[in-house]
């Protein structure tokens, strides 16, 4: 009998995370939603911009909303609303 080896999404985020971290310190990329450059602009890099970029390709795309929503993880569609704008949702990434 195979057992299996189940890793919870948490976990995984950690790890992630932890390894993201790694490559932004080495590569000299600050990370952090909050991370500001020396001229006060936002400017880290974290998983979320990730997300909102996916979103945005997939929008600009014109791909459905409700399957941008699923595919995304949004648990409702005002939350996934914020995407709308891709100029707007992406503000807070690249500054």
């Amino acid at each position: 009998m195979i057992k299996r080896i189940r890793v919870t999404a948490r976990l995984a985020d950690v790890t992630v995370t932890k390894r993201l971290k790694l490559v932004c310190k080495k590569s000299g990329v600050l990370y952090g939603d909050r991370a500001l450059d020396s001229k006060g602009h936002k400017a880290g890099i974290s998983w979320h911009s990730f997300r909102v970029t996916r979103v945005t390709r997939w929008i600009q795309k014109g791909l459905s909303d409700e399957l941008i929503r699923r595919a995304s993880g949004h648990q409702t569609l005002e939350s996934y609303k914020r995407y709308e704008n891709p100029k707007k949702a992406c503000d807070h990434v690249i500054g």
